[in-house]
């Protein structure tokens, strides 16, 4: 707490009286008063002890999971100068729940008594509220307190696609929500004209995404970037609020600020390592963000141009250290004309060049729709309207792992939004827009849906080109939650459902002249851990003792401190690899980085010296969160991996232990989860 009066005459005898607006506080404050005049100045301080007639403060863990139990202390002190009989009430709102929170208490003036309450997180996530009311010697004292319930492990999405012929009838269930806590099931079922994307889905979870390199900044403030008012509530979407939207917008380009380098290239996670294949499209999203009215730093708008510009004059970049370097050539250059040509700026000649002599580097379509778009806003319409065909046409020789951060779904998403951005009506569209719903559909069937931050914003913009354009409308009937409502004739509509709506069921019957698509999509948290899988990535946890030697299974002492030791070994090259390894409730992440180096002198884990463990790991990036330890780097088939934190057991109570889990960023269907051992930990007294 920190108050300032400002300054305040005195009266005749030097003296003045000062109100401050002291809130709920119990302790001690320090009280500063410098007084002045003309010519002479004094100073003094004093120390007031603030507490109310009824003392009561609690303790209470920081963050909960889904069926953890801890304890909730209330310290409980008499102050109103005689005895008496106290009432106290503790109870819980959100998933939450106490045990016996109702006592009486009788205390001596002054005298003091220390209250535990058994506290259990219940099925369900959010904020929680813990209530405490105390009642006695003509006083009350109401307080709250806040208590975070976060899920031990990550969400998952479940989508299914439907098309129903004019007037047939859609019957919904919950059955894509089995085994999810219904509490914290999100639906969303979106009818549409044309063939649907799970375009709220990529929205959605590009907004909550929690990391950070060059790539996701990109996508995560290209997100929000679309989501403006007019599309959330076109989506039925709740949408961002203007100032929020701002502010995810000015984070997304600092950050990107920072990660720019002196060449104006990108560097993925900071650094002098810098990832040029993404320039282009962070200067499209400049630009962009720019002309809806955003603040783009002007020096790094124009770095970034003109970095474009003198590698489309002079031959684009090599791109060495890539198998297909001459596909990343030609294709940093196609998407580099395009932004350029979109300013009117890019060299038409170098273009045609790039048509005439490079296109048949070109291994996927998208390149060339790129080319093809800029020749055409450049003035050449018979190259460009050749290019796009070509482009249209090209079946896609992409390997398994590339080097643009990009997929086979990315390219056909962005493939057909560029069309629409464009205003091309070019034939075919709606077939290939009917392949790829088909291809999600695949992806989706049996399983969650896994989808990159690349492919999440390709699919975005597709999907709000699709809720925005078109001319064939439909209409119907739809019946959720036991109500009834006639949907009016148009190209999308959107509807968010609850767990409880879909196990009441969801009908809806189509009034139209042609097929109508429907796509749902589900997302909550597993009611069960992540099953073990090792198939893509192995990822094996274990404990140890400061000394190095294994942690043997049992409760651990309130500030207790172990070697968290993490072996990653991948079954194919991944050089964008995450690892996440979140924490029980009870525990707190500690930076190995951040101890005595001498303390790990001759400590061994895994057959790694702690000392020397910068070289157990190929690391891009390291972050030690409130919740999770997080690490990018790359994984070599055959070679693992080694990486060390330290954990502190803080609060006493039995949580669950979340499971160590792996993923290639750009191919997420490539992941592995470790085994949880112990599946709970338990924390005593010291």
């Amino acid at each position: 707490m920190d108050l300032f009066a400002g300054p305040v005459k005195l009266d005749a005898q030097g003296r003045a009286t000062v109100a401050l607006p002291v809130p709920d506080f119990n302790g001690t404050l320090r009280v500063s008063a410098l007084v002045y005049g003309d010519e002479r100045y004094g100073q003094a301080s004093t120390e007031s002890v603030l507490r109310a007639p009824v003392l009561a403060e609690l303790s209470a863990p920081r963050v909960l999971a889904p069926g953890d139990r801890s304890t909730v202390t209330i310290d409980l002190q008499n102050f109103t100068g005689k005895a008496g009989e106290f009432s106290l009430r503790l109870g819980t709102d959100g998933p939450l729940a106490v045990t016996g929170g109702a006592r009486k208490v009788t205390l001596a003036p002054e005298a003091r008594q220390t209250l535990t309450f058994p506290l259990t997180a219940t099925e369900g996530v959010g904020l929680g509220l813990l209530k405490l009311q105390v009642e006695g010697g003509g006083h009350s004292v109401n307080r709250e307190f806040d208590l975070p319930v976060r899920p031990a492990w990550g969400s998952v999405a479940r989508s299914r696609a439907q098309s129903l012929a004019p007037g047939a009838t859609l019957a919904l269930d919950a059955s894509l929500a089995e085994g999810l806590m219904p509490a914290t099931v999100s639906a969303r079922l979106t009818l549409a004209a044309q063939p649907p994307v799970p375009f709220a889905q990529a929205l959605r979870e590009l907004l909550d995404y929690p990391y950070g390199c060059a790539e996701q900044t990109l996508s995560r403030g290209h997100a929000a970037l679309l989501l403006d008012q007019e599309t959330a509530a076109s989506l039925d979407l709740a949408g961002l609020a203007q100032d929020e939207r701002r502010r995810r917008l000015e984070t997304s380009i600092s950050r990107l600020a920072a990660l720019q380098a002196d060449s104006g290239h990108f560097s993925m996670w900071g650094g002098s390592d810098t990832s040029p294949i993404l320039t282009p499209a962070i200067a499209e999203f400049l630009l962009a963000a720019r002309d809806a009215g955003f603040a783009v730093p002007e020096a790094m708008l124009q770095k970034t141009l003109e970095r474009l510009n003198e590698d489309l004059l002079s031959g684009g970049l090599p791109f060495y250290a890539y198998d297909q370097s001459e596909h990343l050539r030609f294709a940093y250059q196609a998407q580099a004309g395009l932004v350029l040509a979109s300013l009117n700026r890019a060299p038409l000649g170098t273009l045609r060049a790039l048509h005439d002599n490079q296109r048949q580097n070109s291994l996927t379509g998208l390149p060339l729709v790129q080319l093809g778009l800029a020749l055409s806003l450049q003035g050449d319409s018979a190259r460009g309207d050749a290019a796009i065909r070509e482009g249209l046409a090209k079946a896609s020789k992409r390997p398994r792992w590339l080097g643009d951060y990009g997929s086979d779904v990315s390219d056909q998403a962005l493939v057909l939004a560029l069309l629409r951005e464009h205003g091309r009506d070019t034939d075919g569209q709606d077939e290939r827009l009917l392949a790829l719903s088909r291809d999600l559909q695949a992806r989706g069937s049996g399983s969650p849906a896994w989808y990159s931050t690349r492919e999440q914003i390709a699919l975005a913009r597709l999907g709000r080109q699709l809720a925005l354009d078109g001319e064939r409308t439909f209409a119907g009937t739809l019946v959720a939650g036991g109500e009834s409502s006639e949907l009016t004739p148009d190209r999308v509509h959107v509807r968010s459902l609850g767990h409880a709506e879909l196990a009441a069921g969801v009908r809806f019957t189509a009034k139209s002249e042609a097929p109508v698509f429907s796509i749902l999509d589900v997302a909550g948290i597993p009611r069960r851990a992540p099953e073990f899988d090792d198939s893509a990535i192995s990822v094996v946890r274990s404990w140890h003792n400061p000394d190095g030697s294994p942690w043997k299974p049992g409760p651990l002492r309130e500030g207790q401190v172990l070697v968290a030791a993490l072996r990653i070994e991948a079954r194919e090259a991944m050089p964008d690899a995450l690892v996440v390894d979140r924490l029980a409730a009870g525990l707190e992440i500690e930076n190995l980085n951040l101890s005595d180096p001498e303390q790990w002198n001759g400590v061994t884990i895994n057959g790694i010296t702690l000392s020397e463990r910068g070289f157990s790991a190929d690391l891009a990036h390291e972050e030690y969160r409130d919740d999770r330890y997080v690490a990018a780097l790359k994984l070599y088939p055959g070679q693992a991996a080694h990486l060390f934190y330290l954990v502190r057991a803080v609060t006493p109570g039995t949580y669950a232990v979340p499971p160590p889990q792996a993923e290639d960023m750009y191919r997420p269907e490539l992941r592995g989860t470790g085994r949880a051992s112990p599946a709970t930990v338990t924390v005593g007294p010291p």
